[in-house]
């Protein structure tokens, strides 16, 4: 008795319901499933009728919800084909007399076959339960959630969008993309992007597009299909830099050039003057592409990238649930950019040449080791005389004070004419004073020239880098001549105080909200997600406060402070010392 109890509960435990495929639709409302189960009715006549309260028809308008750039598209046959082998009965084979059913149970196919049973339901007004699960399903929901889920579809279809969790929106978008709730593609491709421009003000859901562009790849629209969701060369940053700021090379962050410099030792003088060596290489930059355009008579941007035509695959429907097999992308040709192995070789080689460039502007005699020749001989010099020239505070002038206009004055007399006075020059005293002024700046010199050696014989340095060469020069030699102490002390002073006052000016017209909003970056990043929640519950927005904080950095800095790249935002490097005392404010 107990094994013929056991047989027949794994009999009825394997009963199958057979479920008829409807036509496509045309008639404005879904197809009406016939489903054939009169065990599943005598053995469970309550689930039956709790089904039926939810299978009446209901309507919409179709054909109002077709874009005009889609109505003429058709579904294929293979993707036909494709619902109506999720549809087949499993196959029976018999051997020795015995009839054998095999049946996989595929996830992804459950959620077609549940899709197409239950594309005609619908339900009464109700509450939302929260649902909140990655790749949702039928099988995901409870009875309450299906009831939501047939009452907000049905509200979408006929106009009506509804606040509602993404989950919900995206079980949708999976009847949409695997057209087991309308077979018609004009519709499925519609549907999707009305729900896009409806709910992305809530949602991210960026990812529609790109799955309007799946689906007309795979319908054989490639022109459309580009116009959508093109495939994307790859274009590293340091291009799209070069091509947008080619007027102002001096612009580009010193991040995207740190990438390429491979086999760059540090030494100590750099990590106590990066940032005047990123300034000498910055601000170098249009000298070096200047000595390129004379020579070769190309720019950067052509000597550093190169094009090439490539062969790459395109994966359809990625992270989605849906029935279409393993190999499904489509091959097409896209023409890439690469860094040619020039710009590896040149970059280190610049970078470390403007090390040596500050090095001797700030009174170092040591050289790091570089192979020069693969400059023009008098760049080093244009470098330096570049570097020398008088500086200006700030990007912008007053050129005119504005003034408060009287009205009503009277127009005040023509002014008598009275003779010009004629102004003549003393060459003698001229001379004169021009030979204590040279003899004062001798003295001056002089006096700075023995408090420098006294300094020196006090921190003769004990440790030197293997890339650097040359010995300590004797004191005749550490003598520099008037151009080079020139240079020293432009480069030492008034460049550092130019800055300190830079900086202030920055740190002084920040906002507070500003100022927050920074201190929250680690390692000069910090993800848009995590900033644009952060800015909502200030009721800022994120492209706003960006704007405002790159156009104070552009009057202050005379740079823009951060960009965003990606799903990331970034601060420049060379303004991490900026960074830090924000922080420690």
């Amino acid at each position: 008795m107990f094994f013929k109890k056991l047989f027949n509960r794994d009999k009825k435990d394997n009963k199958k319901v057979e479920t008829i495929v409807a036509e496509p639709m045309h008639n404005k409302t879904p197809p009406q499933l016939s489903v054939s189960a009169p065990i599943m009715a005598k053995k469970n006549p309550e689930k039956k009728q709790s089904e039926k309260k939810h299978e009446k028809l209901f309507s919409y308008n179709e054909e109002s919800i077709y874009l005009d750039e889609f109505k003429h598209i058709k579904t294929t046959p293979k993707i036909l084909k494709m619902l109506e082998d999720i549809m087949e009965p499993p196959k029976r084979e018999v051997a020795n007399g015995i009839s054998v059913t095999i049946t996989f149970d595929v996830s992804e196919k459950n959620f077609v076959k549940d899709s197409i049973r239950f594309s005609n339901m619908t339900h009464h007004q109700c509450e939302m339960p929260p649902f909140h699960t990655y790749y949702s399903k039928f099988a995901d929901m409870k009875k309450e959630q299906k009831n939501w889920y047939f009452y907000w579809r049905e509200q979408v279809l006929n106009g009506h969008y509804l606040p509602t969790d993404l989950s919900y929106i995206y079980v949708f978008v999976y009847e949409l993309i695997n057209y087991s709730f309308n077979q018609n593609a004009a519709f499925n491709l519609s549907m999707l992007y009305r729900l896009y421009e409806a709910y992305r003000g809530q949602h991210h859901i960026e990812r529609f597009i790109s799955l309007i562009g799946d689906m007309l790849y795979e319908l054989g629209e490639y022109r459309l299909a580009e116009k959508w969701s093109p495939n994307i060369p790859s274009i590293p940053p340091l291009y799209k830099q070069l091509k947008e700021k080619h007027d102002d090379l001096s612009r580009i962050s010193i991040t995207y050039w740190k990438s390429y410099l491979f086999s760059f030792r540090e030494s100590k003088f750099y990590t106590e003057n990066k940032n005047k060596i990123y300034k000498t290489f910055k601000e170098c930059l249009p000298l070096l592409e200047a000595s390129h355009v004379k020579r070769d008579n190309k720019k950067l941007i052509d000597l550093y990238f190169e094009k090439r035509e490539d062969m790459q695959q395109r994966w359809l429907f990625p992270g989605m649930v849906s029935i279409r097999g393993g190999n499904n992308f489509i091959q097409f040709k896209i023409d890439n950019i690469y860094p040619t192995p020039l710009l590896h070789q040149e970059v280190v080689a610049f970078f470390k040449l403007s090390e040596n460039v500050t090095r001797l502007m700030n009174g170092e005699k040591r050289q790091l080791q570089v192979d020069e020749n693969i400059f023009p001989p008098e760049l080093k010099e244009e470098m330096i005389t570049f570097l020398s020239r008088p500086k200006e505070k700030g990007r912008f002038k007053t050129v005119k004070t504005k003034s408060k206009e009287k009205q009503g004055g009277l127009i005040p007399p023509k002014p008598e004419d009275k003779p010009k006075v004629v102004i003549e020059f003393n060459d003698d005293r001229i001379r004169q004073l021009k030979a204590e002024t040279d003899n004062l700046v001798d003295e001056v010199e002089r006096r700075a020239q023995e408090h420098l050696e006294n300094e020196e014989d006090t921190n003769t340095p004990t440790n030197e880098k293997q890339e650097e060469v040359g010995e300590k020069p004797s004191n005749e030699e550490t003598k520099p001549d008037k151009e080079k102490d020139g240079l020293y002390k432009f480069f030492t002073t008034s460049g550092d105080d130019a800055d300190e006052e830079q900086v202030e000016n920055f740190l002084g017209e920040l906002t507070d909200i500003e100022r927050e909003f920074i201190q929250h970056f680690t390692d000069m990043e910090w993800t848009k997600a995590e900033a644009t929640q952060f800015l909502k519950s200030k009721g800022q927005m994120l492209g706003v406060l960006l704007s405002s904080i790159n156009e104070k950095a552009q009057e202050s800095l005379e740079d823009n402070f951060l960009e965003e790249d990606g799903d990331t935002i970034l601060i420049f490097e060379e303004f991490e010392s900026v960074v830090n005392r924000i922080k420690e404010r």
